[in-house]
Order: structure tokens, then sequence, then C-alpha cells
């Protein structure tokens, strides 16, 4: 077998494994959807109002790799802004499912890093000050209170505190750190996430805004309709609470002309209350040929000859055995990388058309 060195490769540009949100990701094709998010992440430091973004498009269109993207790849360098980038999932089931995103929230974001901000901020302005931050937000006194216990540096507070927001803390252990309303309801979960934000967004030295993506809102569809209008009510009024420094990216698999199931799902609020739109649509042939090209230069050890091991030819013919409706990133990687592996197990120096054919030949062979 061919080895990837001996093909001008460091490494496999098409190999399909399911990335993770802190994995290393190179960012193919797809210009006009990068700079609109990029666009996004600069221009919210212009201005304090949030802002709350539609991205959508079909399977495998690059939603949630441009999401693990951007949280690993600040799009600037500037120690006087402060970025804080969180991911989720929607979650699966619809009964209590704002509940469920909060948790996930804490769990991505980490509540020791989020103790740590509090415990900064408490030192700096005082417990007193960072209230008030939270008053003005219509916040509760009692949740208020609950937030800035995060930061306590007593370890029973804080074994408690965390027992409190994952819903599993004991009347006794709530009042023994001086609470008294146990968090039960959707909206309850919705102001103390708001609550958490504005927190980390506030009396802080650099200028600091937080990209909160929310991925696979499809599933919503699963929902009943008393729940997907309960969640999409929720994150309507986190988005209303909150209302600066705050930007949420809620990215949808939904093919072109879907605009009304989107509408539906959102709920009319939630939807009169988004930005703008970034379309990931289906690639053109041209598009595919774009995306292969900045995968391959990115691995090629010699950069002299475009596309090599590949031919341009070669590198056409392969996306045109896709149907439209397959020319995306996700089933253009699988074909690639069948060809490739094709290629090595057949000591082919060089990927052209005549490859590509004996390649095609082979899967039909093997039905």
């Amino acid at each position: 077998m061919k080895s990837l060195i001996e093909l001008n490769l460091s490494d496999n540009p098409f190999e399909m494994i399911t990335p993770s949100p802190n994995g290393d990701f190179v960012w193919a094709g797809m210009t006009v959807q990068k700079n609109k998010i990029t666009n996004a992440y600069e221009q919210s430091f212009l201005v304090n109002s949030r802002q709350l973004i539609l991205n959508w498009g079909p399977i495998g269109g690059g939603k949630t790799f441009a999401a693990y993207f951007f949280k690993s790849n600040v799009p600037f360098q500037n120690p006087q802004r402060k970025v804080i980038n969180v991911y989720v999932r929607t979650p699966k089931e619809g009964s209590n499912a704002f509940s469920q995103l909060f948790k996930d929230f804490i769990d991505s974001y980490s509540m020791s890093v989020i103790r740590n901000d509090i415990q900064e901020k408490i030192a700096r302005v005082g417990k007193d000050n960072l209230e008030a931050i939270l008053k003005e937000s219509n916040i509760s006194e009692e949740f208020a209170k609950a937030i800035i216990k995060i930061g306590d540096t007593d370890e029973t507070t804080q074994r408690i505190i965390s027992s409190y927001f994952y819903g599993i803390a004991t009347s006794a252990e709530i009042k023994k750190i001086g609470l008294f309303r146990p968090i039960k309801t959707e909206p309850d979960y919705v102001k103390l996430l708001a609550g958490i934000i504005i927190l980390l967004t506030n009396a802080t030295i650099q200028q600091t805004r937080l990209f909160f993506w929310i991925d696979e809102m499809e599933d919503m569809v699963y929902y009943n309709s008393k729940q997907f209008k309960q969640f999409s009510q929720s994150i309507r009024d986190l988005v209303d609470t909150i209302n600066q420094k705050f930007t949420l990216f809620l990215n949808f698999t939904l093919s072109e002309g879907e605009d009304e199931t989107v509408k539906t799902l959102l709920g009319e609020a939630l939807w009169s209350r988004k930005n703008y739109d970034i379309r990931f649509k289906d690639f053109k042939i041209s598009d595919g040929v774009e995306y292969c090209k900045d995968l391959i230069s990115h691995y090629q050890i010699d950069k002299s000859t475009m596309y090599f091991p590949f031919e341009l030819a070669a590198i056409e013919m392969i996306l045109n055995t896709l149907p439209t409706a397959l020319l995306t990133p996700r089933e253009i990687n699988k074909k690639m990388n069948g060809l490739l592996m094709f290629a090595r197990e057949n000591e082919k120096t060089q990927i052209s058309p005549q490859v590509v054919s004996e390649y095609e030949n082979s899967l039909i062979s093997e039905q």
C-alpha cells in the first residue's frame, strides 16, 4: 500500500473522523459562510446589543463544523476583548428541555470556570455590586444571591450550590446556605442562565461577549406542540432578559425553502427577533472543487503542484458521481476518502480520471 507521504500528503485530508468540539479544524471552501460568521464575531464588539443568528442548511452541510471551528478559533486577536464560546446540542427530550439546556451549558463551560470568574469579580468589585448588576436585568434577589454563591470559597457551599443548580439539592441543604427558593420551573432556569451569562460578561477588565451555539435545533420536530412552544418561548425570554453582550447561534438542518418549518418551531415572537440568516446551501461542483482544493493544499507536503496527488479532472469526475442533494462536505469527504484509500491500496502514484473509473467499477462489482 502506498503511504500518504508517497502521495505528497502529511495526513489524509478526507479522513472520516467524527469531529469533537475541541479538535483541530481546517476550514475549507464555504468562504461566504465563514466570512459572515467572522463578521458576526467582529461586529458584535462594536455594539452592546444582543444578536440572534440562524444557521441552516442540509445535513452534513457544515453547521456543526462551523460551531466547533469558531469555538476553537477566535476570528481576531485583541487583548482588550474576551470571547466566551459555549456549545450545546438541543435536548432530545421535549419535556423540561430548557432545564436540560441549562445543565448542558454548565457542563460545556464548566462550573469550575464559572466559579473562578465569579470569585475574581467578587474580589474586584464586591458582592453588592454584582447583585446590583443582576437586579438591573430583572433577576430576582433570591436567584441573584444563588448565582453569586457559585463564587463562594467554602467547599460545603460549593457542593450544595452545584447540587442546587442541577436540581438535586434538598430543602435542608438549600436553607443551610441561606437560600429559600428551589428551582421549580423552566422560567426559573431561564432567569438563572440569563443571570450567569450577564455576570460572565459584566464587571470585566476586558470587553467581554458570550457566543452561545445551540446545535441540532431541528430535533424540536420531535417535541409535541406544547413542548416546542415552551422551549422556543424560553429561548425568546433568555434573549430578551440578557439583551446585550450576547450572541446566540441556532443551527437548523433543514432544506432550502423550509422557512415556514423554522418559523413554526421558533414561533413568530422568536423568529422576529433574529438579526439574519446564514444559509449553508447545497454545493455546486465548483464549490466542491474549492472545498477539496483547500483541504488537499493544507495537507500537501510539496505545494508546488495544485491538487496533487489528485488531478483536477479526477476531482470533478468524482464530484459528478454525487447527486446534487449529496454535494455536501460530509458526503464529499466519504467519496474522496474512499477514492484515496483505493489509490493507496492499488499502488497509484497519481489519481487521474482513469483511477476514478477503476474505483467506481470496484464499487459496482462489490454490490
